[in-house]
């Protein structure tokens, strides 16, 4: 599959599929059918409120998700809203697909396989599947394989087209090697949280500092939460993690932002984020701050053993398997 698709802004299929079941444009073809992806499938409740929040994010600029099976072997499927602007597809819709556990596969490895991305036409009840003439190859310097330009965004939001109907869009993935197995995931719109958590530390020392150091708990949504702090190297390292689950399999895509507080001049050192958080993984920066910023009594993010965090949680969108 090309590295590149051509940027078309107009969709290229017509309003009349019966008639133009088949066509290719410079290597990407496509057609039409009424089966549903096999492998992966992606329904988004509200593609705006993605969108907004990659965006607005300043981090992950892709949804991506988790690990399924398919033909013997593990993949993720990736979807840029706002496309991929480090390969130039800012203003189209880009998606690949990544292989995953390569190193549970023997030295010299390597994967042929075909490869289909797929829209779903919530107006005519079909598929529209995307594919290359070419096999890829998957290996130890290219784990990665897809179409930067799949449609633009104007074709994608055009309502005649059938793609985004009421902010509700689904993608799908098939990769052929061997034999077949489902999986998927379901993005629910993001909930809207603007939840503050204040966390005053009176006692911080920095040579116990690499010590992580834990907030009590705080609820952000239906969700606990915990701030963590600890020194590693020459800086302080700040993260939020989510704790008291009932689903440990929740995936949150979380919109959020963390500062120090300067007790001084009130300006604060701050940074945001939007990533992904599970009860197995947190979220943040390993160099939040140079410790030597934080020891420099003029600086004032240190005053009197004190040592004031905040963390801010915008909104969360909850990925269910």
């Amino acid at each position: 599959m090309a590295e590149r698709a051509p940027h078309h802004h107009h969709l290229l299929p017509p309003h009349q599929p019966s008639t133009h079941d088949h066509a290719s444009f410079e290597g990407v073809r496509w057609s039409i059918r009424e089966v549903p992806p096999s492998h992966y499938m992606l329904h988004i409740e509200s593609f705006s409120s993605l969108t907004l929040m990659l965006s607005d994010g300043g981090g992950t600029q892709f949804f991506k998700s988790q690990v399924f099976h398919a033909c013997g072997h593990k993949w993720t499927f990736s979807v840029y809203p706002n496309g991929d602007v480090y390969r130039g597809s800012k203003g189209n819709i880009s998606v690949f697909l990544s292989i995953e556990d390569t190193d549970a596969l023997p030295l010299g490895w390597e994967v042929y396989a075909d490869l289909k991305f797929i829209l779903f036409d919530q107006r005519r009840d079909k598929y529209l599947v995307f594919q290359d003439n070419k096999v890829n190859r998957f290996h130890v310097w290219r784990k990665e394989w897809g179409i930067p330009n799949l449609v633009s965004r104007r074709a994608f939001e055009d309502a005649g087209n059938g793609f985004l109907v009421g902010d509700e869009c689904v993608f799908g993935v098939e990769v052929f090697v061997l034999k077949s197995v489902f999986g998927g995931e379901h993005l629910s719109p993001s909930l809207r949280l603007d939840k503050t958590f204040t966390w005053r530390l009176s006692d911080f020392d920095l040579s116990s500092s690499q010590q992580v150091r834990r907030s009590h708990a705080f609820l952000a949504g239906s969700f606990q939460w915990v701030v963590e702090l600890s020194a590693e190297e020459e800086y302080l390292a700040l993260h939020l993690k989510l704790v008291d689950s009932k689903d440990t399999s929740a995936r949150l895509l979380v919109n959020f932002m963390m500062s120090i507080r300067n007790q001084l001049s009130g300006k604060d050192k701050t940074a945001k984020d939007c990533g992904w958080v599970t009860a197995k993984s947190a979220r943040g920066w390993s160099k939040f701050i140079p410790l030597i910023d934080l020891q420099d009594p003029c600086k004032g993010f240190l005053v009197d053993n004190c040592i004031v965090v905040e963390a801010h949680i915008k909104n969360v969108s909850i990925v269910h398997s």
